[in-house]
C-alpha cells in the first residue's frame, strides 16, 4: 500500500522556504513582526509564539498566507527592514507582483488603517537612537512609570505605551 504524499511540490518547496526564513529571522525580527500585526495575532497566541514558523502557522489559520499567496508575508517582512528575507521568497519581481496581489487579496484582517498606522511607527522607530529613546522617556516620565520606562529599549516599544 502506497501513501499519497502530504504536499504537492508547491506545497513542499514553499514550507520550505517559510522554514529557511524562520531560520533566519532573530528573536528581534519576532517580536516587531508581532508589534506589527498586533491587530491580526491575539495575544494568546504571539505570547506562545517564539520561532517564525508558529507566526506563519498563525497567519495560515486566518488565510493571509499559503504557497500561492506570498504578498502579506512580503509586505510584513519587509515593513521590519527585512528586504533579505523578502528575496529569499523569490526576488524582487516576484515581490513587487505579490505586493499587487496583497492589496488584491484583501490585505489584512482588522483595520487596514491600523497595519498602515504601526508600520509607519515602525519606520519611526527604526530611526530613533538609543539616545532619543533616551530623551523621550525623560520627556515623557509623567506619563510612563520608571518601571516601564526601564524595559523600553526599542521605539516601538515606547510607542505602546502613549
Amino acid at each position: 500500500m502506497e501513501l499519497a504524499p502530504a504536499y504537492s511540490s508547491a506545497e513542499f518547496v514553499y514550507r520550505k522556504q517559510l522554514l529557511h526564513i524562520s531560520d533566519l529571522m532573530t528573536c528581534q525580527d519576532i517580536q516587531r513582526l508581532l508589534w506589527l500585526l498586533k491587530s491580526i495575532v491575539p495575544l494568546a497566541e504571539a505570547e506562545k509564539i517564539s520561532h517564525g514558523c508558529q507566526l506563519f502557522e498563525v497567519l495560515e489559520e486566518q488565510r493571509l498566507l499559503d504557497c500561492s499567496h506570498l504578498g502579506n508575508l512580503c509586505r510584513y517582512i519587509s515593513a521590519i527592514g527585512r528586504q533579505d528575507l523578502v528575496g529569499s521568497l523569490g526576488g524582487a519581481a516576484e515581490y513587487s507582483q505579490s505586493l499587487e496581489s496583497a492589496s488584491v487579496e484583501g490585505g489584512m484582517p482588522g483595520s487596514p488603517r491600523d497595519y498602515q498606522y504601526r508600520e509607519l511607527l515602525l519606520r519611526i522607530s527604526d530611526r530613533l537612537s538609543a539616545r532619543d529613546i533616551r530623551g523621550l522617556l525623560w520627556l515623557l516620565k509623567k506619563v510612563i512609570p520608571k518601571r516601564t520606562a526601564e524595559k523600553l529599549t526599542q521605539g516601538y516599544q515606547l510607542f505602546d505605551e502613549l
